[in-house]
């Protein structure tokens, strides 16, 4: 495959700033950074792809909103989280899941730790990653070509 260039779109902090992708649109990633203490929570379900940079799960962060009233405000269809691949980047990765995977929150998906990083990427067909070059492979972006991100 040659290089590709992808359409991203910026997610700031907060628990009420996340966006949501159409998965329908090829070449398209949300993207985020500066998850230093903060998580970037990306979900995926065949037809919805969402981020979220959180900076608390509780409602003291940026929004004052917790984090399971902004993603279920983000993503009402999401329920207790079945058939939802939630994939988790940044700072505290371990708690973020245990509060996430609570009985009265997404208690039936299916969480990746993506681990400590700065940054984080998911793209229109679901593949998260904490770097741009995480996404080349899977994207099958070859030696020597490159992986744009505009």
């Amino acid at each position: 495959m040659a290089s590709i260039t992808l359409a991203g779109t910026y997610v700031s902090q907060g628990n009420a700033n996340g966006r949501t992708l159409n998965t329908a649109v090829a070449n398209t990633v949300l993207k985020t950074d500066g998850l230093v203490g903060c998580v970037a929570v990306c979900g995926y379900s065949g037809n919805t792809a969402f981020m979220i940079h959180s900076d608390s799960t509780g409602a003291g962060g940026i929004g004052k909103t917790d984090l399971i009233t902004g993603i279920r405000h983000l993503v009402p269809a999401i329920s207790d989280g079945q058939g939802f691949t939630i994939s988790l980047f940044g700072g505290s990765v371990p708690g973020t899941r245990t509060y996430l995977q609570g009985a009265e929150k997404l208690p039936r998906a299916t969480f990746v730790n993506g681990g400590e990083s700065d940054s984080a990427y998911l793209t229109w067909n679901g593949i998260a990653a904490a770097l741009k070059s995480g996404l080349k492979g899977p994207l099958g972006v070859g030696e020597g070509e490159t992986l744009t991100i505009t």
